[in-house]
């Protein structure tokens, strides 16, 4: 198991004992270049994002059938959602996206102020949790991709916000922060 410690730019950190630090809202997450894996990342005391690496990117085995894992389909409480500017690679996306809803089907729990990712080539799938824990979802991020993939046009990255749920997921091209709201368009539910 790898683990790296790295500062957040632009993060302003209350050096008071005892004091919480929660997920950055406005600037979100950098993904560190840590190679392809499924990750999971948190905020230490010190203001130091904990990144672990969970597994690695297995290429998904194609046949004429696939047993459906996890919860069934049902409509996530979006309360708006966003859209990055780059176009996902289609190789990269279909690899990283089944990873990441195999991973969220084997029990993977979104840590509270941290975030679960996935990075295969260019693309990274995520889901956020800006709450306490939470669930993370096969069926839900498959959702929050259709539910995108309308709104944003078909092969661009973006992500959904659950404020009830106080989580997030999305999919884009490696490179551009995660986890936030700044620097992309939004619009609320439609």
């Amino acid at each position: 198991m790898q683990t790296t410690f790295f500062l957040l730019s632009g993060a302003t950190v209350a050096l008071v004992v005892g004091a919480s630090i929660t997920m950055p809202r406005n600037d979100g997450y950098k993904i560190e270049d840590l190679g392809d894996g499924i990750f999971t990342a948190s905020f230490s005391e010190g203001g130091l994002v904990n990144v672990t690496r969970i597994d690695d990117i297995k290429v998904p085995v194609v046949t004429g059938f696939l047993p459906r894992i996890g919860p069934t389909r049902r409509d996530i409480p979006i309360t708006r959602f966003g859209c990055y500017r780059e176009s996902v690679n289609q190789g990269d996306w279909e690899n990283v996206r089944t990873n990441f809803k195999n991973f969220c089907d084997g029990g993977a729990v979104i840590p509270g102020g941290g975030l679960q990712y996935a990075v295969s080539g260019k693309q990274v799938a995520f889901a956020c949790s800006w709450g306490g824990n939470n669930p993370c979802s096969g069926g839900e991020f498959d959702e929050s991709l259709d539910y995108i993939n309308r709104n944003c046009g078909g092969w661009y990255g973006g992500w959904v916000d659950m404020d009830s749920w106080a989580k997030q997921y999305g999919m884009q091209q490696k490179g551009e922060a995660i986890c936030g709201k700044a620097d992309r368009v939004q619009w609320p539910k439609l």
